[in-house]
């Protein structure tokens, strides 16, 4: 029984490493090994039980549902059929894991978009995003932080930020006009938020950036004069 501890143990080192191949190849030597070894009836359910446990647990945790697959393992009549089953409910399972991880990245670049392209909308939101992609919100937030590592907020928030960072520096517009540019509803909301990301007022931030300009413009055409 050592040795099929050992196999099971590395069965479910292979579910949580999302390793297909690997799955397959452990139950096959899981199979062989219960057929060319001398255990007894209640071992070899006990052993293929195991399996079946551990494979219900992956599929509650990879797609999201609870799913009883007792019936059909003992509807097996030998191990090759129990193989055969286990096998095909894997494979069927790591077929919806791919679809799922497409479907996700095709919703989170969806909204992506669209928060460039309502950047300015003060109506913008995750709910807002959520009810164009007509998903709901909780499930937005999940894929969305799960594929850009950032929560939605915070994700906006650095959009909207950098974007009157570049509008700070490439234009004469005043602080109330990029405030409204970038969808915020107050110049006072818009400047305690970029205080908080660049460490300075909006103002302030714009004189520092001209300075430095000035100043690299000044050294440049001193050092072509002694050229």
């Amino acid at each position: 029984m050592h040795v099929l501890r050992l196999l099971l143990k590395n069965l479910d080192n292979s579910l949580q490493s999302l390793d297909c191949g690997r799955c397959v190849e452990d139950l096959g030597k899981i199979t062989q090994t219960l057929r060319d070894g001398s255990y007894s009836y209640n071992q070899i359910y006990s052993s293929l039980l195991s399996c079946v446990t551990k494979v219900e647990s992956f599929i509650c945790t990879q797609v999201g549902k609870e799913i009883d697959l007792d019936h059909s393992f003992n509807g097996t009549d030998n191990i090759l059929e129990f193989e055969q089953w286990i096998t095909g409910t894997i494979k069927h399972t790591f077929e919806n894991i791919d679809n799922k991880e497409s479907s996700s990245d095709t919703l989170v670049n969806s909204a992506q978009e669209m928060i460039e392209q309502n950047i300015q909308n003060t109506q913008l939101s995750l709910g807002f995003i959520a009810n164009e992609l007509g998903i709901s919100a909780k499930h937005l937030s999940k894929i969305f932080k799960d594929k850009t590592g950032v929560n939605f907020i915070d994700y906006v928030t650095n959009l909207k930020l950098n974007h009157s960072r570049n509008l700070l520096i490439s234009t004469d517009l005043k602080v109330e006009e990029i405030s409204d540019i970038i969808g915020y509803s107050t110049s006072h909301y818009f400047i305690s938020r970029f205080k908080i990301m660049f460490g300075c007022t909006p103002n302030k931030y714009r004189e520092e950036y001209r300075k430095k300009m000035m100043e690299d413009f000044s050294e440049n055409q001193g050092k072509k004069i002694h050229s």
